[in-house]
């Protein structure tokens, strides 16, 4: 439930799931695991589809895209998610998480870097189309490095690698028109 439905690892202390647990199956109440169980199994997950999944992505005769994101939290701390896009044969699209991390900071070239090391693990630096990323300074730096370092490998050259967010952009122009 937590890896599917994107659930943050505290879903299972909220009241609320645990009413409804106790009420749908009483005799699982006592054994709701803890937030750091949660975390532990979906760390192990993790690393038990990721090799399926880079199989699956060698294999493929599409392209794949990029989307990251940053922020920080209500703690200051720098965060980082990469996800992957792609089409299977037949037709099908997937979203996956390929990389979740605690970043030092929001700088360019420590985001550029950190993609590049996330691209070159799971084996797809010659299978990139695009990255969608937010018009932030530092993702036009981001992306002049990863063009530097994976230009011979992207779509002509990298010229149409960098994907404005679309919401991101509504949301400037929204800011501007107020």
């Amino acid at each position: 439930m937590v890896v599917i439905d994107e659930h943050s690892f505290f879903v299972v202390a909220n009241e609320g799931l645990r009413g409804f647990v106790s009420v749908a199956c009483p005799q699982f109440v006592s054994h709701v695991p803890s937030c750091f169980n949660v975390a532990r199994d979906c760390k192990k997950l993790y690393h038990c589809g990721k090799d399926a999944l880079k199989t699956t992505l060698k294999g493929l005769k599409s392209r794949i895209t990029l989307t990251t994101d940053c922020w920080t939290s209500v703690q200051n701390l720098n965060y980082l998610c990469l996800t992957i896009h792609f089409i299977d044969d037949e037709w099908t699209l997937y979203k996956r998480i390929s990389n979740f991390k605690l970043m030092d900071s929001h700088k360019g070239k420590e985001i550029g870097k950190f993609i590049e090391i996330c691209v070159i693990d799971w084996g797809i630096e010659d299978k990139l189309s695009c990255l969608t990323i937010s018009n932030a300074s530092s993702n036009n730096v981001a992306v002049g490095y990863l063009k530097n370092n994976l230009g011979d490998k992207l779509v002509l050259d990298g010229d149409f690698f960098h994907m404005r967010c679309a919401p991101h952009v509504l949301n400037l122009v929204v800011e501007m028109v107020y």
